[in-house]
């Protein structure tokens, strides 16, 4: 019987160590003090905790033979102090007359009710920075059969201050469109009170209306039989307005001090790719496009452009640059974006305006061509003449030209101008086309006046 009580004692006084060192980072116990058979171990160091949350006041005991154990009274009082019967915070006897300082009621129990284990150990939960300050132990009970008790004179000093610890605030992989909950887990307690803990967004999500419509949930999970973990889940469907945004999640403990964790949420996403820069170029010019997808990640470019600048950078767009276009050059080019396990492929159809598009006068009639070159086929129109006037006008398509001839009577002084729109489905240009004058032919000989 008495080996079995031995083990339960030391079970309890190893689970003590490991829980009072976890909770505070602190040696346990320090070496006995003893007076006349009455001894006492507790920490030789000052004792850190932060409010809110809870403290271990680690203590062991030991009375002499002639000593029948009662009560155990736990006081708080200052150092320079003798502590009285006014700064009782905790007695065994619930019976007693004599009353405990009212801002310690409810908060102050003992680790181990038995005291027969010799275990003066109390945990004070909902920590104040008002508890800072120095603890000290009475034992009460009869000495050689005559009620009696006996204040231990070593003290044990807490200092509390400001919450340091911080909640953990765990993240799921996020995707637009997909439901995801978020979890914040407060510092563990050995608090009565559970904290108040709260979400908090920060940037363009704080107006999102699915944000606004998202839901919480409360849990508590006990650890020991003194500490609970308590966590908050956040359920919600991201879009792309949540990424790069903000989220706080702020625990409030019984004596109103707050901590916090913010975290940045990155949301997996693309946009379908967009080509820009001009698909109508003249014959000789750059070509110069430009694909770039909006994503998290960043898109990754599948080389279907055969002539990438610098080949690609990889983080969001791609660039094609072609000098000095020709006829051949015309076409339909493809641009494919790799996003994690999905490719998206955009086109855009580059149609070639030949050198030879100009305006011929020859007398008193002028013949204005324009030819495009492309696949598909590209649109030739003309822009209305100014000032207006009447004009014939053909269409030849051989292969993938398509020549447009425009013929009307105008004399140089009438200062007619036109203008061709080549168009295809991915744009369109207008040009204003040059005008040669042939003064005379003879002899297959003809000789240019002006350009203008």
């Amino acid at each position: 019987m008495f080996h079995d009580s031995a083990c339960i004692k030391t079970k309890l006084l190893s689970d003590f160590r490991f829980f009072f060192f976890a909770m505070t980072g602190s040696s346990v116990l320090g070496q006995p003090y003893c007076v006349n058979g009455f001894c006492i171990s507790v920490s030789d160091e000052k004792i850190s905790a932060d409010s809110g949350l809870c403290v271990v006041i680690p203590c062991s005991f030991q009375t002499p033979y002639n000593f029948n154990l009662q009560h155990l009274v736990w006081f708080k009082c200052e150092s320079d102090q003798r502590c009285g019967d006014s700064d009782i915070i905790f007695h065994t006897n619930k019976n007693t007359n004599k009353p405990l300082k009212s801002e310690f009621l409810g908060r102050v129990s003992l680790l181990d009710p038995d005291l027969n284990n010799q275990n003066c150990s109390i945990i004070i939960s909902d920590l104040r920075e008002s508890d800072s300050g120095f603890y000290q132990l009475r034992v009460n009970g009869y000495y050689n059969g005559r009620p009696d008790g006996f204040t231990f004179g070593k003290r044990t000093q807490v200092n509390v201050g400001g919450s340091r610890q911080k909640p953990t605030v765990t993240l799921p992989d996020l995707t637009v469109g997909h439901q995801a909950t978020l979890t914040c887990t407060a510092p563990a307690l050995c608090s009565k009170s559970p904290p108040g803990i709260t979400w908090m967004w920060r940037g363009a999500a704080e107006n999102d209306p699915l944000t606004n419509g998202s839901i919480t949930a409360f849990k508590k999970e006990s650890l020991t039989a003194v500490t609970q973990r308590h966590h908050s889940t956040l359920t919600f469907i991201p879009t792309t307005e949540h990424h790069n945004s903000k989220i706080t999640c702020r625990i409030q403990f019984s004596d109103d001090t707050t901590t916090e964790e913010t975290v940045n949420l990155h949301v997996n996403y693309t946009r379908k790719p967009q080509i820009s820069g001009k698909v109508i170029v003249k014959e000789g010019e750059v070509l110069n496009l430009t694909c770039s997808v909006d994503s998290f990640p960043p898109a990754v470019w599948t080389g279907l452009w055969s002539n990438l600048h610098n080949g690609s950078d990889h983080n969001g767009s791609a660039t094609l640059i072609v000098t000095n276009v020709t006829a051949e050059d015309s076409g339909r080019y493809f641009c494919a974006a790799n996003h994690q396990n999905w490719t998206e492929t955009v086109h855009v159809d580059v149609t070639v305006m030949l050198e030879d598009s100009a305006c011929v006068r020859r007398s008193d009639v002028l013949t204005c061509t324009c030819i495009g070159t492309g696949f598909p086929l590209p649109n030739i129109k003309w822009a209305q003449l100014s000032p207006p006037t009447e004009y014939w006008l053909t269409t030849n398509v051989s292969g993938h030209t398509v020549r447009s001839s425009l013929t009307l009577k105008a004399t140089k002084q009438d200062n007619v101008s036109a203008e061709c729109v080549i168009s295809n489905e991915s744009g369109e240009s207008t040009e204003t086309l040059t005008t040669q004058d042939i003064l005379f032919e003879k002899e297959g000989i003809f000789s240019l006046f002006s350009l203008f």
